[in-house]
């Protein structure tokens, strides 16, 4: 760069030269001065332009210089939290409860584990609270529907779908979470990332069976199968268990209300579908068999869901899942638990939430007869 600057000004200054002279004699330039200045012009230029590229170039080596690549982490959200979790329960020996900033990441990480490869819980509607004495409020997914109106008519307000309508009380649910002392001694375990599908597999079942059969007393959840649950229902065309029939009856009605709709049934109930005879029958059962829906709306077959066919029970429900709320305190009670006999420690989980169906007529139940 400096060799460049140097060149260019000896051109200028030869130039410069030149012209003093011309104008010292009081005359112009002759025609060799000329050709002489036009080819120290011409250098200056291409110098000029050498040094352009250089700076140029110089720049770019800089910003390579001073780059840095960004560092990606795998740690997952909550892993700090989980890490300073178990520093309370296992150095120091105490109980814990954590609530605001950290609570949070603490259980969005527990919930997405909860809710992982798992169609229903997935698509429920969550809704979180600062802290497990506060009442969350729940929103409706589906406002009135829109009706046509006179003009100068009055309007009438669907008090069933409005937003805000209903709250939820989150309640305890708690359990012993048992580890092992090699576990917890073992410095290469990563025990704060395996803290969260624990605590996921502890508290799933609950969710679910809350979800599908609680009763929605005594602090209960209220499942979408309770009486009180849904208030459209559709019944069976005999006595007995379920047949494809009204399975068939039942999606027909779920679809007039939503096309993101799902049944939930005990498969006790499907595999007796699936044995029917009947070639009439057949199309329906290989959409079954093949896709695991009727008429495009997804059937999920539990364990959870009841059995009993006495007249007048709920044998399976339909809805879109988002009618479903789970309301979540942002709050983790953890408690630490030795006894004597077994190298475990037990820590006594407790997390606060609670479930219930946000309008009742958005979903049909299937009843017997």
């Amino acid at each position: 760069m400096e060799r460049l600057i140097a060149d260019r000004k000896k051109a200028i200054e030869e130039m410069r030269k030149l012209l003093e002279n011309a104008k010292n004699e009081n005359r112009a330039l002759n025609d060799q001065e000329k050709e002489v200045y036009s080819k120290f012009e011409k250098h200056a230029e291409e110098l000029k332009q050498a040094i352009e590229a250089e700076k140029r170039l110089l720049e770019m080596e800089k910003e390579l210089r001073d780059f840095k690549l960004p560092i990606v982490s795998d740690a997952k959200p909550g892993k700090k939290e989980f890490r300073d979790l178990l520093e309370a329960l296992v150095k120091e020996k105490r109980a814990i409860t954590i609530s605001g900033t950290g609570a949070t990441q603490v259980i969005s990480e527990i919930v997405r584990e909860l809710v992982k490869n798992n169609t229903l819980l997935s698509r429920y509607r969550t809704f979180y609270g600062p802290n497990a004495s506060t009442v969350i409020p729940i929103l409706s997914p589906l406002p009135a529907t829109a009706g046509p109106l006179a003009e100068g008519g009055s309007l009438t307000a669907d008090t069933q779908a409005a937003l805000a309508a209903k709250t939820l009380q989150p309640k305890a649910y708690a359990s012993l979470l048992p580890v092992s002392a090699e576990t917890l001694l073992m410095s290469g375990a990563n025990i704060e990332a395996a803290l969260p599908e624990a605590f996921a597999d502890v508290f799933r079942d609950a969710m679910m069976a809350g979800s599908i059969t609680g009763s929605g007393t005594s602090g209960a959840m209220l499942g979408m199968f309770a009486s009180s649950a849904l208030s459209n229902s559709v019944s069976c065309g005999a006595s007995g268990a379920p047949k494809l029939a009204d399975l068939l009856n039942l999606a027909l009605k779920i679809k007039d209300l939503t096309e993101t709709g799902m049944i939930v049934l005990n498969g006790t109930f499907l595999a007796g579908m699936l044995a029917e005879s009947g070639s009439s029958l057949d199309a329906i059962k290989n959409e079954i068999m093949i896709r695991g829906s009727v008429l495009g709306i997804p059937i999920y077959p539990t364990g959870h869901a009841p059995t009993t066919i006495t007249a007048g029970s709920i044998v399976a429900v339909g809805m879109d899942p988002r009618n479903y709320a789970l309301g979540i305190a942002q709050e983790v009670t953890i408690r630490p638990i030795e006894t004597t006999g077994d190298t475990y420690t037990y820590f006594k989980a407790m997390m606060f939430f609670n479930g219930t169906t946000i309008v009742p007529k958005n979903g049909y139940k299937l009843v017997t007869v």
